[in-house]
């Protein structure tokens, strides 16, 4: 296999999963975009107190 094909894989399970949870991509896009510059010890530290 190469790269490109498992990217593709990748990507329609993916989509396939966030539509059998009625997820839109922008969802997750949007939430993906909020998180930029954001450490992920900062981040959980935000879940935890907020």
């Amino acid at each position: 296999m190469t790269g490109v094909y498992i990217l593709h894989y990748s990507v329609f399970h993916l989509l396939v999963m966030l539509s059998q949870h009625e997820i839109q991509p922008d969802e997750v896009l949007q939430i993906l975009e909020n998180r930029m510059g954001i450490s992920g010890i900062e981040e959980k530290a935000s879940r935890i107190q907020g």
